[in-house]
Formats: structure tokens, C-alpha cells, sequence
């Protein structure tokens, strides 16, 4: 069952867990997500259905939680848990024309090593080549029937201005009340040093992709509640406490889905440092890791495991 004793928050106006810090500062969305430490949220995607131990590591995910969709189903997010490798995304040989740099976890938002680039996700090659070509028929190939279950969604791709809010105010400014509209002059052609232009509907969401990476926001929320009236970027997110009560932060740079709004080539990254970023040395030709994430639906179930690193859910399916 889930339930807030395993750190698992039901996001509305009406959350009135005793003694919970920042209840009202949840997205009132209602998601249910899980935040703290080290809720027991592991999934293993190993094609097994036994319980015990995944075979690796790199086969092991989370679930973010549980989000409702047009049709008022909840459907469960799950993120990979540590990053992708070549293997599974892809390198320049296996996926040409993808986002690859170098090494075996290093990705470019967008980039391909030359020739113009932008911030605008249905430009970038990680995208389409890199997650939803190359790591979807990976994944798919590795899980008997996975691909008929992970859900076509709608990935919101307006971005955030600026990383100094706390977590409700990202969430607000990403994916709530006050997120982009069309015709807001935040959005970039190809090469975006031509400037800012109207943003359409198709530049603030990217529809029917199956792959996508994580929000910032989930990353804000990740974090226990006591830290959701903090900064999401490393004046809050990077202290100690708030690192060690945070089960996303992983010590590296892992990107997001999400970007800079006033600027063309930044894109937000979860940062080795705790918070959130925008501002690095190339922009969208950084290259950091990449954690897939996926959407799959309401008849989704756990079917054996207690969640822990070490006995993680299988799923299964009516």
C-alpha cells in the first residue's frame, strides 16, 4: 500500500498529514510522490518476474510516482537509477546522429558535435535518437511486452526562467499556474543565436514521445518536505542535509527535460552539488548523464518485492 509513511505525499490542497513541514507548499497536482532519503521505490526491468536481486544495478529504476492523465488515470513515472550507458543509448556508431559525446555516460542535451543548436527539445537529437529510437527499442528488447505498456505522453517543454525558486514555484512556473503560454517570446529556432520568437503550441509540448527525462520540479520534490520552502539550486538543495534527504540527487550531473526560458542554449541540469543549474560552461553542448524516463499505466502492478535496493518490485499487467 501506499501510503505517506513511506514517504509517499499525496499532492493536494487537502494534505493534512499531523506534524508534515511545507504541506502547503505541495504541487497540488494530485500526484502522489515520494520524497525523503530512501523511499523503498526501486523497480527491476531485468525480464525477470521472480523476486530477489536485479541482475544489475543498470537494470534497477524508481518510480518518481503516480500522475494523473487526460483521461483521469493516474500512471506511474519510473526514472532509471543510475545513468544510462552507451549500451543502452546509444554511442556515435550505434546511434548516428544522436547526442553522444565521449565515455560511456556523457550525452549533450543537443548537440552533435557541430553545426547550429538550441534549447528547444523537438530540436534535440537525445531526444528523438538517443531515447526515443535507440534506449526504447533497448528496453523494450530486453522486457517481453514493456513497449505495449509504456504510455505515448505529453512531456511539457516550456522551461523555467531562472533556477531560484523553491519547489513550488518551480513546479508553478514549469508545469503549474503560471508555466509559458503560446505566444510568449521565450522560444529559439534552430540556431538560436537569432534570437527570442513566439513560442507555438508544439515548442511548449512535446506530444505522444515515450521517452523522456525527468522535470525539474521532480527533482525539487524529491527532496524531503522540510526542504520544499528552500531554493531548489545549491543555496538550499546544496547542503548536506537537504543532499542526504533527497533520494534523486545522485552526486553527478544528470540532465532534465526542462530549459532555460530567456536564454536559447541552457538547459537545467540536477547538479553534482545538490541544486539545480542552468548556467554552465557550453550550455546544451555540456555533456552529463542521462536518466530515461517513462510513464506506464494505471493497471500497472507491483507484483512481488518491497521496493528496496536489494528486493525491488516486479511489475506486472492485466
Amino acid at each position: 500500500t501506499l501510503t505517506d509513511e513511506n514517504l509517499i505525499y499525496h499532492q493536494t490542497n487537502y494534505l493534512n498529514k499531523i506534524g508534515l513541514v511545507n504541506k502547503e507548499l505541495n504541487a497540488n497536482d494530485e500526484s502522489y510522490r515520494y520524497s525523503g532519503a530512501n523511499p523503498d521505490n526501486y523497480v527491476c526491468l531485468d525480464g525477470t518476474t521472480t523476486e530477489g536481486n536485479c541482475a544489475t544495478d543498470s537494470d534497477l529504476y524508481r518510480i518518481i510516482g503516480l500522475f494523473k492523465n487526460d483521461q483521469d488515470q493516474y500512471e506511474m513515472k519510473l526514472i532509471k537509477a543510475v545513468e544510462g550507458t552507451t549500451k543502452e543509448l546509444g554511442d556515435g556508431t550505434t546511434a548516428p546522429g544522436g547526442s553522444y559525446r565521449n565515455g560511456d555516460i556523457n550525452y549533450y542535451w543537443n548537440y552533435t558535435g557541430s553545426g547550429i543548436y538550441n534549447n528547444m527539445w523537438q530540436d534535440s537529437n537525445l531526444n528523438k535518437i538517443n531515447l526515443n529510437d535507440f534506449y526504447y527499442k533497448y528496453i523494450t528488447g530486453k522486457v517481453a511486452n514493456l513497449g505495449e505498456h509504456i504510455t505515448k505522453h505529453e512531456w511539457i517543454t516550456g522551461g523555467i526562467s531562472n533556477v531560484s525558486y523553491n519547489a513550488l514555484q518551480l513546479y508553478n512556473k514549469e508545469l503549474g499556474t503560471e508555466k509559458l503560454a503560446v505566444g510568449s517570446n521565450n522560444c529559439y529556432d534552430a540556431d538560436f543565436n537569432t534570437g527570442a520568437r513566439a513560442c507555438t503550441e508544439d515548442d511548449l509540448s512535446y506530444k505522444d514521445a515515450k521517452i523522456g527525462l525527468m522535470y525539474a520540479s521532480d527533482y525539487g520534490y524529491a527532496a524531503y518536505p522540510e526542504a520544499w520552502n528552500q531554493y531548489v539550486h545549491d543555496s538550499g538543495y546544496g547542503s548536506e542535509e537537504v543532499k542526504a534527504n533527497n533520494w534523486l540527487f545522485t552526486g553527478k550531473h544528470n540532465w532534465t527535460i526542462s530549459r532555460s526560458s530567456n536564454k536559447g542554449d541552457y538547459a537545467i541540469y540536477a547538479a553534482r552539488t545538490g541544486g539545480i543549474g542552468h548556467i554552465s560552461t557550453y550550455g546544451v553542448k555540456d555533456s552529463f548523464g542521462i536518466r530515461p524516463t517513462f510513464y506506464l499505466p494505471q493497471d500497472t502492478k507491483l507484483s512481488v518485492g518491497n521496493g528496496t535496493h536489494d528486493n525491488p518490485f516486479r511489475l506486472s499487467w492485466n
